[in-house]
């Protein structure tokens, strides 16, 4: 739960700066993101010491702080997402409202995992499953989904940032595939899911397969990227 809500607040941070810009959309209900950040906060500081001591009245009071911190930010992140003036979302603001919805489910999760009083350390399957949907689907989804949107800007104002004016330069968009993205996107969280499904049966078949899905969803995330990067040492020509 202390990892969850350390990139709960990371992500809050980042959501009402980033996710505006990206999308033309105009950063709404300040007061629920206000609220969402303190009871993160406040989630966290009653967490620790609850989980560190297992004193219950304390994990009770974080859970329901984290609970109303991702109420409050996602009620939030929609409100923001419906005033885009870009309808159509692109791969990346879409991985990452994905990876938000899975670190609501991952902090369900945890919640279940304390309130039944399961012990992550000595429930293997709880752990594994607490870490897939948090780690490897929640937070991959939401931090490589922002970075679809900020690599291409990046490598774009280094490289075209100062012959606008001098010359026709492509869009920060160009840089990128989308249908490289969209393939990593679905590829990538088709092989997490995979995954979790062999979690929950202890298939090793499945794990198999959810591996050779999210490992071909990375070779198509990195063809991308090293696209975009390449910007830098061949830079599109006028």
């Amino acid at each position: 739960m202390g990892l969850i809500g350390f990139f709960l607040t990371l992500l809050q941070g980042s959501t009402f700066q980033l996710v505006p810009m990206f999308t033309m959309g105009q950063l709404r209900n300040p007061g629920s993101i206000r609220n969402g950040l303190v009871c993160s906060q406040a989630g966290l500081i009653c967490l620790c010491p609850g989980i560190a001591w297992g004193f219950s009245p304390l994990l009770m009071a974080g859970l329901l702080f984290m609970a109303l911190a991702i109420v409050y930010s996602g009620h939030a992140f929609a409100a923001t997402l419906q005033s885009r003036k870009r309808k159509r979302l692109e791969p990346g603001i879409k991985s990452f409202a994905w990876g938000m919805m899975a670190l609501a489910a991952a902090t369900l999760l945890g919640t279940y995992a304390i309130h039944s009083g399961s012990d992550l350390a000595s429930d293997p399957k709880i752990a594994r499953l607490y870490i897939t949907v948090g780690v490897a689907l929640a937070l991959s989804l939401s931090i490589l989904g922002m970075l679809c949107k900020i690599l291409p800007f990046l490598i774009w104002m280094k490289a075209y940032g100062g012959k606008i004016g001098k010359q026709k330069v492509p869009l920060a968009t160009e840089l990128s595939s989308r249908r490289l993205e969209m393939s990593w996107l679905m590829l990538h969280t088709s092989g997490i899911m995979v995954c979790l499904s062999a979690v929950l049966w202890e298939s090793i078949l499945l794990a198999v397969v959810g591996t050779l899905l999210f490992a071909t969803g990375s070779v198509c995330f990195f063809s991308n990227a090293t696209r975009i990067v390449l910007h830098l040492i061949y830079p599109r020509k006028p």
